[in-house]
């Protein structure tokens, strides 16, 4: 943790200013979208040489397009469901497609929905491994190793603003120790989702979805982890509305409280 008598140092007239809040936030988008293009782009040729072996399904600035079709494999047990194709796309670039197929029993309780993986071609296959979870893993390495060469990522020079090092105004970039400690504090509120979604993509990798709808999720399964996906996306949303919050009141957020560092105007454009 940073020494008090550094707060005091940095509220000295002699730093520059804090940035704003709206800076910080044009210039996290900014960050965000220099790992995505790429690792979107990446995701979609993966997609297609594999056959739909590696998909992003769970990337982050994607939509969901789904429309009505028919399927047919001869299996009775295929004909029984009404279904639907779904894309995971931007801009006409896929990187994951599904069939959804649901039936209306005569009971309420035993209607079903199944969903099955298909590839580039609309067959079925196995499920594949889900990439969806590292658009946040790539922000993290991108953020840490350019915040430490300079304290200026690339929404940050946009913004013209920069990661200052409380203990030295003068220094160009950040400690190592320090750089780690900041993306780990900013991204804390994220990694359990993270870490459940990469568990769960290649625990799911390989398996198969049964046409016949198995036994269904039993009912202490399904609050068990309902309760735990709202348990963790509560944290990540508690966190982040901390952090804003610090920022709106031009407070350093907990990661720069954490780290010893402080996010200014660029003194160039001071």
């Amino acid at each position: 943790m940073t020494n008090p008598e550094n707060r005091l140092l940095t509220d000295n007239p002699q730093w520059p200013d804090r940035a704003g809040f709206w800076r910080r936030l044009a210039a996290f988008i900014i960050d965000y979208l220099v790992i995505f293009v790429p690792l979107y782009v990446a995701v979609a040729i993966l997609f297609s040489l594999t056959g739909g072996g590696i998909t992003g399904k769970g990337l982050s600035l994607r939509w969901h397009l789904c429309g009505p079709t028919t399927i047919s494999d001869g299996s009775p047990q295929v004909a029984e469901y009404e279904w639907q194709v779904c894309r995971t796309s931007v801009f006409g670039v896929t990187v994951a497609t599904w069939a959804e197929g649901s039936k209306t029993a005569t009971e309420p309780a035993e209607s079903q929905s199944i969903q099955v993986m298909l590839d580039p071609d609309g067959d079925f296959r196995p499920m594949p491994l889900d990439l969806g979870f590292l658009d946040l893993v790539v922000l993290f390495v991108y953020l840490n190793l350019i915040e430490r060469a300079s304290g200026r990522s690339i929404g940050k020079r946009v913004m013209a603003i920069a990661v200052l090092d409380e203990d030295d105004l003068n220094r160009v970039g950040l400690p190592s120790r320090k750089s780690i400690r900041r993306q780990l504090a900013k991204f804390a509120g994220f990694l359990p989702l993270v870490a459940v979604e990469a568990v769960s993509a290649f625990l799911a990798w390989g398996s198969l979805v049964d046409t016949e709808a198995g036994e269904p999720f039993s009912d202490i399964a399904a609050v068990v982890v309902t309760v735990g996906i709202v348990a963790v996306l509560a944290v990540a949303a508690i966190w982040q509305i901390w952090i804003v919050v610090s920022i709106i009141l031009r407070h350093d957020p907990v990661h720069d409280r954490f780290a010893g560092t402080t996010v200014r105007i660029d003194p160039v454009h001071q």
